[in-house]
């Protein structure tokens, strides 16, 4: 669906030189239960779809929450609501990505804001999807996904590839009977390919106990419950250490910009404008969106002396958010949802009529 189509002629024109597997399925409901099937395969799957299309996958998102399954989604925003401008850019699908499908379980929302980004933060959502066994978005928008830019070469040898708790041999030969959804310390439970002799792999969309079998018992479903939800403490632990957050500063300045996603071509551009003028601006870039990374971006909201919010969207979304976990108001906001994107000249001069 447009703005996400560029990734599936992309993947579907060098899939053979890559050795991968490209199915142009026939409706969002397949395409997002065809990955939750690769993923209960033990390969790696994703999809790519914008807000129409999410919308119909979000029971089959919620199906990699309920199973663990490490199922990775491109979400490319337009504007809607309902089919909107469907050839235009948004940023309106932030909490929708957030919130999305039935009940609560964890997951990823990450937010590139340029090409190298792409690369990088695709590859961080793989690994961490499959090391944790959550659904992980990649959130982008028409802006980011159909635009032309030039880019350094990607460096390979920053990749690594993380599989996390996964047994690849031909036995099974654990002390115990194999429970797909082992209850342990930090809530991931061993993965076992299934056809694994010695091992029986069950994967259900229902409540269920510690084999995959169905449950309707309050105390376990609490435990369950529990138990995704504990992998966030260790995530988080992990994402400490990782660039959830970028701080592009130039000075001691009296302006800080918060932004996410594509805007921040035209917000860096914006800043060269300015420091022309002797105008001195800091720019906090929210990269990951959920687990939000309120340590991160407290710390940088506690040192600015004003703050401005830069969306692509009618409602400030990620304003909304720094509310929620930083219990502090960003001091003004400006906000474009003509379905364009932000001009670099004229978002210097709204900038400057803050300052």
């Amino acid at each position: 669906m447009t703005p996400a189509s560029p990734l599936l002629h992309y993947l579907a024109a060098r899939q053979r030189d890559k050795d991968i597997l490209v199915v142009q399925s026939e409706s969002e409901l397949a395409a997002i239960n065809m990955v939750n099937g690769a993923c209960f395969a033990g390969v790696r799957a994703m999809t790519g779809t914008s807000g129409g299309g999410f919308c119909l996958m979000t029971e089959g998102f919620g199906l990699a929450g309920m199973s663990e399954s490490h199922a990775v989604l491109m979400l490319a925003q337009r504007p809607g609501p309902s089919t909107g401008l469907p050839t235009y850019t948004s940023q309106g699908d932030l909490r929708f990505a957030i919130h999305a499908s039935q009940g609560e379980f964890p997951r990823l929302v990450i937010a590139p804001g340029d090409v190298e980004e792409c690369f990088y933060k695709t590859i961080e959502a793989f690994n961490l999807a499959e090391k944790y066994q959550i659904p992980a978005i990649l959130i982008t928008d028409k802006h980011l996904q159909e635009s032309h830019k030039s880019t350094t070469p990607f460096d390979t040898s920053k990749v690594s590839i993380e599989r996390g708790a996964l047994f690849v041999g031909d036995k099974y030969e654990g002390e115990e009977e194999y429970k797909r959804y082992k209850i342990t310390e930090n809530g991931v439970s061993p993965r076992v390919l299934p056809s694994t002799k010695g091992a029986i792999v069950k994967y259900s969309s229902y409540e269920h106990d510690e084999f995959g079998i169905t449950t309707e018992d309050p105390e376990l479903t609490t435990l369950m419950n529990d138990k995704r939800f504990r992998k966030l403490e260790f995530l988080n632990k992990e994402l400490e250490k990782m660039e959830t957050v970028k701080i592009h500063r130039d000075s001691d300045a009296d302006l800080t910009i918060i932004g996410w996603g594509s805007t921040k071509g035209a917000i860096l551009e914006a800043m060269k404008i300015l420091k022309k003028e002797n105008f001195e601006v800091n720019y906090l870039q929210v990269i990951y969106l959920a687990p939000f990374p309120k340590e991160k971006v407290g710390e940088v909201l506690e040192s600015a002396k004003r703050t401005v919010a830069v969306e692509n969207n009618k409602t400030a979304q990620l304003v909304s958010l720094i509310r929620e976990n930083n219990f502090v108001d960003v001091d003004h906001k400006i906000l474009k949802y003509d379905g364009r994107p932000f001009n670099p000249w004229m978002l210097a001069d709204r900038i400057r009529g803050v300052m």
